[in-house]
């Protein structure tokens, strides 16, 4: 195998192995905190922020390594100081010093990876025990994360940043952009690590495991690179000094790289939201980018002049074109009936221009700032400055009603600032107007265009809410001064039964008497309800009965309205309940009941609502300093709903609650479109439950479980009642939702849903045989 082949398998596969770890802290770093959507970009933005930091401070970093590997009395074996003053030659010992230094970068980023893993059982302990000590409210808690999220995530970017340092060492190349392959291998490097991280995540891969496994290959990798004895690299010629560069050039290679990553955070979240593809789908869907990027990128690097000025401002006014006319295709592509395979063939072609385009500006932008004389620490902290600003930026944006909008404008500037740009650098009045011309009418084209397609989403009564991982439908009803909530997007196939909701609670009178038999009505007290459609709760609550609510991720409008919700909502994200009792401090300790039904079970995000590890916390805050001093339980409720084609993730959704709750019973209303799923439990809290008072017996709770037998027992519908654990009698495959360990997207279609209504219906009747044997054993008894 040639030496250049090897070395780029060394460097690419060493990053790869610590993007797919970067890939699983996102998700375990849920465990310590928060599982939703916008706390993993919070890592990834702590995670740039630090490694920003150590670039940014890159000479203190350097004198540090070099005293540590003198305390080691390993500076004679690391060549670090011949390395930073380009003295190493090709002579077989300095191709050694240039494997070990990489060797040395790889053990280095193991370290800090590991002790960024281990930070995460830490930061959960101590989050227990401040919360145990103090109660704090939710902005001290946003402090305490976010520093602790930048000490987790130093060691990480510490050893993040040796490895890039140690591969341009190893991958350097000719003239002054010595630097060239070392970053089209980190494009690589990137892209592969996304693969991986997809392929894990698509069969179910337990996370802890995979990370100890990537740290085995990684040091493997380590071990064998120490005994190269060739290496494609050649030590370079002496170059006059040159430069330095402008501060200007700094700020454009930040914003090319940040506006190439909100391109890909947007496109990210328009597949989920538009054509609900799971996550697995989506990273491919990064790999699939960043590979384009790379091969354009390598055919441009090859030319032996750099895109001139010209074509840079052309390529600008291209991709921001490009990247409005795709996210008008996308939305198209899930708003219309008929023909949208075609938008979305469309515009998955749009991305081949996007990469092309982009590649032509991030080699102009490249090889400019290294002929002025840039360095590759340099250019490597402008790129991640990008990186984190891209990532702040759409996490504010996304935490506002109208973030889109700033996003759109933008887009149209960047046209318009292409046009001027190209007619600066043009001669003649002629070649100036046909620019400006040209940017003007692309600007007048793409935006009405991207207004129709948003236009066309949804009907005209609803309203769509982008949250930050979350989109919201609903309605406001201003002649009845109401808000009423119609569930998120995508709206795959929800299928909500009125019998189940009316399980929930049904206040009806009979005979002069009012009937109570709901699941509310039964178990009256202080409840605290997560949902994000209205047609999961009663359309009213009961006088008695005091909820508190919240949403996944309520948009700032439904706050900023005066219109009452269906809910009191106290928190922005359910989560932080599910963490900490973040009410404590207003007066509430302890719930009778937690009702949560925030997504359809089928949704790409709705393993983040319905993992072991949230649920188990939601369990909690019926049991925390019960007020009375007794040992009783509080309910848990869920609620969700799948697709005729996904009846194993609402079993798997059952499991998970099973083995949070460790007992229950489960209503399912099974239709033709899917299942509709109400699971309660534990078993102690459905029971019947009598106290002596000092005037006689006091009932506390009915049995609720025969309440809601009796309630089912007429209808002819396909509702059933069973036991939790009797759903997966004959679905033994079936595995709990866990962070550490997701379900497998390969077997999301099976069982099929006419084999779970068959199994139900001999279930029910089974019990019924059951219950008629019983009753005539009593009656014999009797007589």
């Amino acid at each position: 195998m040639k030496p250049v082949l090897t070395d780029r398998m060394a460097v690419i596969g060493i990053l790869a192995g610590l993007v797919l770890w970067v890939g699983c802290l996102t998700v375990l770093w849920g465990w310590a905190y928060d599982s939703a959507g916008s706390f993993s970009l919070r890592v990834l933005l702590s995670l740039f922020l630090t490694t920003w930091l150590c670039l940014w401070k890159r000479d203190r970093l350097v004198r540090v390594a070099s005293r540590m590997l003198h305390w080691l009395h390993l500076h004679s074996w690391t060549p670090l100081t011949a390395a930073l003053r380009h003295t190493l030659g090709s002579s077989k010992e300095d191709v050694r010093m240039r494997m070990r230094l990489l060797s040395v970068g790889a053990v280095v980023a193991v370290t800090g990876f590991v002790l960024s893993t281990l930070c995460i059982p830490l930061a959960r302990l101590t989050a227990a025990l401040l919360g145990e000590w103090f109660l704090l409210d939710d902005y001290t808690w946003r402090g305490i994360e976010a520093v602790t999220l930048l000490i987790g995530t130093l060691p990480a970017a510490v050893g993040l940043v040796c490895t890039l340092y140690a591969s341009t060492v190893v991958r350097a190349s000719g003239g002054r952009d010595t630097y060239a392959s070392a970053y089209r291998d980190w494009l690589w490097g990137v892209a592969l690590g996304c693969f991986a991280f997809a392929v894990s995540w698509w069969f179910g891969s337990n996370l802890i495991y995979l990370v100890f496994a990537v740290a085995g290959l990684i040091l493997l990798a380590a071990l064998t690179a120490v005994s190269r004895l060739e290496l494609s690299t050649h030590p370079r010629k002496e170059l006059l000094p040159f430069g330095p560069p402008s501060r200007g050039s700094v700020w454009r290679i930040a914003a090319a790289h940040g506006v190439l990553t909100v391109v890909l955070l947007i496109q990210m979240r328009l597949l989920g939201d538009v054509f609900s593809l799971n996550l697995t789908r989506r990273v491919l869907w990064v790999f699939l980018s960043l590979s384009l990027l790379g091969f354009f990128l390598s055919r441009i690097d090859r030319k032996g002049r750099p895109p001139g000025a010209r074509q840079v401002s052309g390529a600008v006014i291209g991709l921001a074109a490009a990247m409005l006319a795709q996210s008008a295709e996308f939305i198209l592509g899930g708003a219309l009936d008929g023909g949208a395979g075609w938008m979305l063939l469309f515009a998955v072609a749009t991305q081949i221009p996007i990469a092309s385009l982009g590649a032509m500006v991030m080699s102009h932008q490249r090889r400019t700032f290294a002929q002025a004389g840039g360095t590759a620490g340099a250019y490597l902290a402008a790129g991640v400055g990008g990186l984190l600003t891209a990532v702040f930026v759409f996490l504010l944006l996304g935490s506002t009603c109208l973030g889109g909008w700033p996003l759109i404008l933008s887009a149209g500037g960047m046209i318009l600032a292409g046009g001027i740009d190209g007619a600066r650098h043009s001669r003649g009045w002629a070649h100036r107007l046909e620019w400006m011309g040209w940017s003007i009418g692309l600007c007048a084209t793409m935006l009405p265009a991207i207004f129709i397609a948003l236009e066309q989403v949804v009907p005209s009564p609803r309203e769509v809410h982008p949250g930050v991982w979350l989109t919201t439908l609903s309605r406001r009803d201003l002649a009845l001064q109401q808000y009423h909530q119609d569930g998120v997007f995508p709206m795959a196939a929800p299928g909500r039964s009125n019998l189940v909701t009316r399980c929930l609670y049904e206040f009806r009178e009979k005979d002069g008497r009012i009937l109570d038999d709901g699941v509310f009505a039964l178990r009256r007290g202080r409840w605290w309800i997560v949902s994000t459609a209205a047609e999961d709760l009663p359309p009213e609550l009961p006088n008695r009965f005091y909820a508190t609510g919240a949403q996944p991720e309520p948009p700032d409008r439904i706050r900023r309205y005066s219109y009452s919700p269906p809910l009191a909502y106290t928190a922005p994200e359910f989560f932080r309940y599910a963490r900490l009792n973040f009410n404590a401090y207003q007066g509430c300790d302890y719930y009778d009941g937690v009702m949560l039904a925030p997504l359809p079970a089928d949704h790409p995000q709705a393993w983040r609502c319905y993992n072991e590890t949230v649920l188990r916390r939601c369990k909690r805050l019926t049991e925390l300093r019960n007020p009375d001093g007794t040992d009783d339980y509080g309910l848990m409720v869920l609620r969700t709903q799948v697709g005729a084609d996904h009846v194993r993730r609402a079993l798997a959704v059952a499991r998970t609650f099973h083995k949070a709750v460790r007992s229950g019973w489960a209503v399912v209303a099974v239709r033709r479109s899917g299942l509709d799923m109400l699971l309660m439990g534990p078993n102690e809290a459905l029971e019947e439950k009598i106290i002596e008072t000092e005037n006689g017996p006091n009932v506390l709770m009915k049995d609720v479980v025969a309440a809601l037998a009796k309630k089912l027992h007429k209808t002819h519908e396909d509702v059933y009642l069973v036991p939790i654990e009797k759903l997966w009698d004959v679905y033994s495959d079936v595995e709990p939702i866990r962070l550490a360990n997701p379900p497998g997207e390969r077997l999301a279609g099976t069982p099929p849903l006419d084999g779970l209504r068959k199994y139900l219906q001999l279930n029910r009747l089974l019990q019924r045989q059951k219950q008629s044997r019983s009753a005539d054993i009593a009656a014999s008894d009797g007589r």
